[in-house]
């Protein structure tokens, strides 16, 4: 099925294809998570995976790329190293359910991507 373009899907397209250049492993789903948490800073992950619409397993897969910590996948045979453009700030005495904001390397990526689009 041929989709019409649009601003939106050639917008989407062009910062696809930029974030592909930098980061080849990353697929628009998980660009379509960073660009969502940019503009929507600070909610949970069961927030993200409700307003995407996105299943927990999936919107899991997706934060934990874009952030900190290195985790498997293949059934836990590889070790994916994480993007860290995204930072927990967990409140004290809090364990579940802790807000994700962009780091200061997210921050920069986001700045690059809107300097290129201008161009």
């Amino acid at each position: 099925m041929n989709v019409p373009a649009t601003p939106t899907t050639d917008l989407t397209s062009r910062l696809f294809t930029i974030f592909n250049i930098a980061h080849k492993d990353v697929g628009l789903d998980t660009v379509r998570v960073l660009l969502y948490v940019a503009q929507h800073e600070g909610l949970t992950q069961a927030e993200y995976g409700k307003a995407l619409d996105s299943s927990q397993s999936s919107i899991s897969r997706h934060l934990s790329m874009l952030g900190q910590v290195p985790f498997r996948v293949n059934q836990g045979r590889e070790i994916v190293k994480p993007l860290k453009f995204l930072e927990i700030r967990q409140p004290e005495g809090q364990r579940v359910g802790s807000p994700f904001y962009l780091s200061a390397k997210g921050r920069e990526f986001i700045q690059t991507l809107i300097h290129v689009m201008k161009d």
